[in-house]
């Protein structure tokens, strides 16, 4: 079919018919050498058929085609995409399958499979595509069929990188968030492969340096030929305020081929984590010299805002204070409203007994004995509690 293809101008091609079809693309037999430390067999496809309901899989046998085996536990690189549906008669229901548009745009994506499981033996790989009883699509296109086995893995030929996926990006709604994706480097080739990853603050990795949001663990390793290394990318979006932020990852390799690009010794991955939401914090109150309240206890405060407390005496004691490591604020009756919050932070009511009021003073003129005494008798009758004499 020369309708499309990965290279050069033909590749097979199986239509998506919109009634119940069952069709079949068979190898040639072919034999793994048993003493084979490494096998596989690659191919590029193109899929268009009706999603979840018409697809295609992968298939094997061992015993010249009295049984067949699917084959995606083996698939590395490039595996299946969906299930097909129980319903309407397709031949492959229920099973994983490719289905819907693969790539989503142009052009063919590459499948990888591990037949080192299968060395010793006489096989035949089958590409079958299934379709159930109404509505067709394109079909489903297969380039490139290469399927080798070595004697020697980890001597003798080359190391080929496959990075999966080409790009990573993550949505914070809610932060300080911490999230995490899997990016997966495969050894395709037939010798070690010795690769490392760096973090690349958008160099396009000429001068690589530590991003501080973004992680990755483990930073390198050794995969033998058909080994799958999976790589955990961690992305932190605590204390950074809402936007978009970019990054590229750097996977270098001694993949003899030069890079940069997939299946070369430099691999760029770009990355991007974009919040959406303000940096949120945690504000706790406590209570430092007793007696009495402050509540809330906890309160979840979006970066830069404000919050309030409320502080309750106990009987017999006033308010002395607010202190902890909140940036300072205001206090207004019994109400403290914090500073600008900017990390998580602590809120410390503090009281005191009551100071009661001052006894009073009341300062008169010297009188006479009979004058003074007269007062004295007046001033108790009132309640006043301390008579200070002056001289007139």
């Amino acid at each position: 079919m020369n309708t499309a293809a990965n290279s050069g101008s033909y590749s097979f091609f199986a239509p998506n018919a919109g009634s119940i079809s069952d069709t079949r693309l068979v190898s040639p037999p072919f034999t793994i050498s048993a003493a084979a430390t490494s096998a596989g067999l690659e191919f590029w496809h193109r899929v268009r058929t009706e999603n979840i309901y018409d697809g295609g899989v992968l298939e094997v046998t061992t015993d010249g085609g009295s049984s067949w085996t699917d084959l995606g536990p083996n698939i590395t690189v490039g595996g299946y995409n969906g299930t097909i549906s129980s319903s309407f008669s397709n031949p492959l229901a229920g099973r994983p399958a490719w289905t819907g548009s693969i790539p989503a745009g142009a052009g063919f994506e590459r499948v990888f499979v591990n037949l080192l499981p299968l060395a010793g033996q006489t096989v035949q790989i089958r590409w079958r595509l299934g379709s159930d009883t109404s509505v067709g699509a394109t079909g489903w296109w297969v380039d490139d069929v290469v399927a080798w086995s070595c004697p020697s893995g980890g001597g003798g030929g080359d190391p080929n990188i496959d990075v999966s996926p080409l790009s990573l990006s993550e949505t914070h709604a809610t932060p300080p968030q911490t999230t995490t994706r899997t990016l997966t480097v495969t050894n395709t080739g037939t010798a070690n492969l010795d690769w490392q990853i760096a973090e690349d603050p958008i160099t396009n990795c000429v001068s690589p340096a530590d991003v501080p949001w973004l992680s990755v663990n483990p930073t390198s390793a050794t995969s033998a030929p058909a080994g799958i290394s999976p790589v955990t990318v961690t992305f932190d979006s605590a204390g950074l305020a809402v936007g978009t932020y970019n990054a590229n990852l750097c996977v270098t390799s001694n993949d003899p081929n030069p890079g940069p690009g997939n299946g070369t010794d430099l691999v760029v991955v770009p990355v991007s984590l974009t919040v959406s939401g303000p940096a949120m914090h945690t504000v706790t109150s406590s209570v430092g010299t007793p007696s009495g309240t402050i509540v809330p206890p906890s309160q979840t405060v979006a970066h830069g805002a404000t919050t309030t407390f409320t502080l309750t005496p106990a009987a017999g004691y006033e308010i002395d204070g607010v202190t902890g490591t909140c940036p300072a604020g205001s206090l207004a009756g019994n109400v403290y409203t914090t500073g600008a919050i900017t990390a998580d932070c602590q809120v410390v009511a503090n009281f005191r007994p009551e100071s009661g009021p001052a006894p009073s003073v009341l300062e008169i003129p010297t009188l006479a004995p009979a004058g003074g005494a007269l007062l004295c008798l007046l001033l108790a009758g009132l309640g006043l509690g301390t008579l200070r004499r002056r001289r007139a």
